[in-house]
Protein backbone atom coordinates (compact mmCIF):
# COMPACT_ATOMS: atom_id res chain seq x y z
CA UNK A 1 0.00 0.00 0.00
CA UNK A 2 1.53 3.23 -1.02
CA UNK A 3 -1.58 5.70 -0.10
CA UNK A 4 -4.34 5.18 1.99
CA UNK A 5 -7.17 7.56 1.34
CA UNK A 6 -9.07 9.05 4.66
CA UNK A 7 -12.48 7.83 4.56
CA UNK A 8 -11.82 5.06 1.52
CA UNK A 9 -12.18 1.44 1.05
CA UNK A 10 -8.35 0.65 2.60
CA UNK A 11 -8.78 3.46 5.43
CA UNK A 12 -12.20 1.76 6.36
CA UNK A 13 -10.24 -1.45 6.58
CA UNK A 14 -7.67 -0.17 8.58
CA UNK A 15 -5.01 -0.79 5.92
CA UNK A 16 -2.03 1.01 6.65
CA UNK A 17 1.23 2.51 3.98
CA UNK A 18 3.07 -0.69 3.92
CA UNK A 19 1.30 -3.04 3.92
CA UNK A 20 1.47 -5.37 1.23
CA UNK A 21 -1.64 -7.06 -0.28
CA UNK A 22 -1.54 -10.63 -0.75
CA UNK A 23 -4.88 -12.02 -1.84
CA UNK A 24 -8.41 -10.57 -2.48
CA UNK A 25 -11.18 -12.93 -1.67
CA UNK A 26 -8.86 -15.41 -1.22
CA UNK A 27 -7.25 -15.15 -4.71
CA UNK A 28 -3.78 -15.02 -4.62
CA UNK A 29 -2.27 -11.42 -5.91
CA UNK A 30 1.12 -12.11 -7.80
CA UNK A 31 1.38 -8.17 -9.87
CA UNK A 32 -0.51 -4.85 -9.70
CA UNK A 33 -2.56 -7.16 -12.66
CA UNK A 34 -3.98 -9.52 -10.93
CA UNK A 35 -4.89 -6.73 -8.08
CA UNK A 36 -6.79 -4.62 -11.26
CA UNK A 37 -8.17 -7.47 -12.49
CA UNK A 38 -9.29 -8.79 -8.86
CA UNK A 39 -11.08 -5.49 -8.15
CA UNK A 40 -12.52 -4.56 -11.59
CA UNK A 41 -15.25 -6.57 -11.30
CA UNK A 42 -15.49 -6.01 -7.17
CA UNK A 43 -18.30 -4.41 -5.30
CA UNK A 44 -19.49 -4.25 -1.85
CA UNK A 45 -17.27 -6.20 1.29
CA UNK A 46 -14.48 -7.68 -0.05
CA UNK A 47 -12.11 -9.98 2.61
CA UNK A 48 -8.11 -9.02 1.45
CA UNK A 49 -5.14 -10.62 2.72
CA UNK A 50 -1.92 -8.54 3.62
CA UNK A 51 1.20 -8.97 5.24
CA UNK A 52 2.04 -6.11 8.01
CA UNK A 53 5.48 -6.50 9.66
CA UNK A 54 6.56 -9.80 10.44
CA UNK A 55 6.81 -11.32 6.96
CA UNK A 56 5.16 -14.98 8.33
CA UNK A 57 1.92 -13.97 9.01
CA UNK A 58 -0.57 -13.20 6.73
CA UNK A 59 -3.64 -11.22 8.50
CA UNK A 60 -7.30 -10.86 6.91
CA UNK A 61 -9.38 -7.52 6.96
CA UNK A 62 -12.69 -6.41 5.03
CA UNK A 63 -12.39 -3.39 2.17
CA UNK A 64 -16.00 -2.08 1.49
CA UNK A 65 -15.38 -0.93 -2.22
CA UNK A 66 -18.25 1.10 -3.99
CA UNK A 67 -18.59 0.50 -7.87
CA UNK A 68 -18.14 3.74 -9.75
CA UNK A 69 -19.97 4.67 -13.16
CA UNK A 70 -17.79 4.44 -15.68
CA UNK A 71 -17.82 7.57 -18.29
CA UNK A 72 -19.66 7.28 -21.52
Amino acid sequence: ILEVEPGGAADTAALRVGDILVGIDGRALDSVDSLGEALDHAAGPLPVQFIRGDRSRVRQAVAVLEKHAEAA
